[in-house]
């Protein structure tokens, strides 16, 4: 009987963390897409939940603040599920083919890129595998995250150092309005 409820408490706790979350999730994703009113977030509360949620389990899975997850996943889609990059990235989070391939062989199963769970969690799992390639540094993650090729923007052609530089300025303006929205 005591494993029992044991086991009831250790499951119970995180979905409670969780929960208290949630709404705050779901207040960052319209603040960022308050301006877009035909996003289709806006429109169905329910997707907007479970896209919420996804953040969440991603934070509580790989350990990144799900406050970042949300911001890049602004930055480099707008929250659009269906969003195609010059580059090949595809969905919310941008994923270029060799994080699509490593999150395939990490998960053991086929990644949908369009779905908003898969690509959020490959997402994750991509940036948390770059951020510890790059010595677990958030700027460095983050330039690893855009550029696919170095963790300091400082290395590479200066067409890369200046995108990699652009994107981590962008990154830093969305926390502070982020920030000023809390």
């Amino acid at each position: 009987m005591k494993k029992i409820i044991l086991t009831l408490v250790i499951l119970c706790f995180p979905i409670n963390a969780f929960c208290s979350n949630l709404e705050d999730a779901k207040d960052a994703i319209k603040n960022f897409i308050s301006n877009m009113p035909a996003h289709p977030l806006n429109k169905d509360d329910k997707k907007l939940t479970e896209v919420a949620r996804y953040f969440l389990e991603e934070d509580f899975r790989t350990n990144i603040d799900w406050e970042l997850l949300v911001v890049i996943a602004y930055r480099e889609s707008s929250f659009k599920r269906k969003a195609k990059g010059k580059r090949g990235e595809r969905g919310v989070m941008q994923i270029n083919k060799d994080a699509i391939v490593y999150c395939k062989k990490k998960l053991g199963r086929k990644i949908d890129v369009y779905s908003y769970r898969d690509n959020i969690l490959c997402g994750a799992m991509w940036f948390k595998r770059g951020m510890e390639e790059c010595n677990n540094t958030i700027k460095q993650g983050l330039a690893k995250y855009s550029s696919r090729h170095t963790c300091n923007p400082k290395n590479g052609t200066d067409r890369l150092k200046y995108a990699v530089r652009s994107r981590l300025r962008q990154y830093r303006k969305l926390l502070k309005k982020y920030d000023s929205k809390k």
